[in-house]
């Protein structure tokens, strides 16, 4: 758990409530409406991601997210990143979504150049901006969708 806290709080330590948070993540690994991955090097957690299903309700805000397969929190500690480790725990997730759905969501905070970029490059295109997603009451987000179809697997998007 505290592997998942560090990823959350960044190299240098723990913030209180990140440690709740993953304890949380951890329980739902294997659940159906989640998963989550975490990848090691050297015997060392360097990089966590995971996928859920989100419904969403009629007393939710008109800009609420849709229901769907949502590719959620991507973290990489900062000694690890720009070695193509999100790209491919993207890619990784994908692949286990495909079994399940045409249609993956993610939402990006707006002005994160480097989450845009990944989701671009895996094939993910702006739907939506401003939208809403329960429990995140910070900044604004955008909302982005990548479908399969059998051209998306012999283009290399997986």
């Amino acid at each position: 758990m505290s592997v998942l806290a560090r990823l959350w709080a960044g190299e240098d330590g723990e913030a209180p409530g990140h440690l709740d948070r993953a304890a949380r993540l951890l329980a739902k690994r294997d659940l159906p409406n989640g998963h989550l991955w975490m990848v090691d090097r050297n015997q060392q957690t360097v990089a966590w991601g995971r996928v859920s299903y989100f419904e969403s309700m009629p007393a939710f805000p008109a800009n609420c997210v849709p229901t769907g397969w949502y590719l959620m929190g991507i973290n990489v500690l900062e000694s690890h990143r720009r070695q193509g480790i999100a790209a491919a725990l993207t890619l990784r997730r994908l692949t286990w979504l495909v079994e399940r759905t045409n249609e993956v969501f993610t939402f990006i905070e707006s002005g994160n150049e480097p989450s845009e970029q990944l989701h671009a490059h895996a094939g993910f295109e702006r739907v939506a901006e401003d939208v809403w997603f329960p429990g995140l009451t910070t900044g604004e987000r955008v909302l982005d969708l990548w479908r399969w179809t059998p051209a998306t697997e012999s283009s290399g998007s997986l």
